[in-house]
């Protein structure tokens, strides 16, 4: 759902981001800053591409 404001982070981002953070393990303990709409965007395409590179990787990087 977007809110039609790129600077409003929406529910649907911040769960896409959660799942996918969830999903690669080597995330833990690190933060992800989700300050706009299109910093959502990226952060999950980093975790999907580090997830889909490797799903036990033992570092995610870009945050």
């Amino acid at each position: 759902m977007d809110s039609g404001d790129p600077d409003q982070v929406t529910a649907d981002q911040v769960g896409a981001v959660a799942v996918a953070a969830s999903a690669a393990a080597a995330v833990g303990g690190r933060q992800i800053r989700l300050r706009d709409q299109a910093e959502a965007d990226e952060a999950l395409a980093l975790l999907q591409a580090a997830w889909l590179k490797d799903p036990d990787a033992d570092a995610v990087r870009g945050f």
